[in-house]
This record gives structure tokens, sequence and C-alpha cells, in this order.
């Protein structure tokens, strides 16, 4: 059974019988050195699988519908319409760039920036035995 397989089963069909626990995954992974370098690379790997997903979802209208009630001078007025639902999409696509950053920080992870200037210097002190 292939590492890519399990990991998908895990994913897809927790319930089934013959899908492993995680706590078989993760003895796997201390009892066979390249079971867990595979298990590193996919999980690396899987982070642009989250980043696609993300890009789809930029791309995919969220069709919801919104009621309006306006109130007249006869009573009330009721009115639905379906639009898409952007509040949404961008929950999901925050959703899944965080997720994609926690799998592979270098490529997607937010980007830290230090750096001083004449008033405030960036001071690197290195502290050794």
């Amino acid at each position: 059974m292939g590492l890519e397989h399990v990991l998908d089963t895990m994913r897809a069909e927790p319930e089934l019988e013959s899908t492993p626990t995680l706590v078989t995954i993760y003895r796997w992974m201390s009892e066979n050195e390249g079971f867990f370098k595979d298990s590193a690379r996919a999980r690396i790997l899987s982070a642009d699988t989250y980043a696609d997903a993300a890009l789809n979802e930029s791309h995919t209208a969220r069709l919801g519908k919104v009621d309006t009630v306006t109130e007249t001078k006869d009573g009330t007025f009721s009115s639905q319409k379906i639009v898409d639902n952007v509040e949404r999409s961008k929950l999901i696509y925050q959703a899944l760039m965080k997720r994609a950053g926690q799998l592979n920080p270098r490529k997607y992870g937010e980007k830290i920036v230090h750096e001083g200037n004449e008033d405030a210097p960036l001071i690197v002190k290195h502290i050794g035995k």
C-alpha cells in the first residue's frame, strides 16, 4: 500500500475498516525512516494541492440567495436575489492558503522582513559558548 494511497484514503474514507488510524501511521513513521521521509515529502507537496484549490476557489462563483425586505407606505416588500457569495469565497481561499503555508512555510508562509534603519539599526548578536 503506497503512502499516497494511505493518505488519500485517510482523508476520503476515514471510517473504512482498512484505513489505518493516525496512531498506526505515526508508529509506521517511527519504525521506518523511508516511510517517515516519504510522509514529510508528501506533506510538503500537498501544500501545492491546497494552493491550487485556493486558486480554483478564487475563480469559482458561490451563488447564494439574499433576502431583502423593504418597508413601503403600503406595507413591506420582500425580494430575493441570487448573488455571488464573495465573503464565503474569501474565507475558503484564506483557509486553504493558510493551510498551504502551514504545510510548506518557505513557499506559502507569511513573509517576514527584518530590516533596520539609521535611527534603529538591526543588531544581530551571536551568543555562543
